[in-house]
């Protein structure tokens, strides 16, 4: 689903907490507000 960019970002913790930011906020546009 998100390419091979979390696998790259997973041994950096920075990078991993941006991703899961990330992800989070690309979830909260794509899913519709309850």
């Amino acid at each position: 689903m998100f390419c091979g960019k979390c696998q790259l970002a997973c041994p950096m913790g920075v990078n991993t907490r941006n991703l899961i930011l990330g992800i989070q906020n690309a979830v909260k546009k794509i899913t519709p507000h309850v």
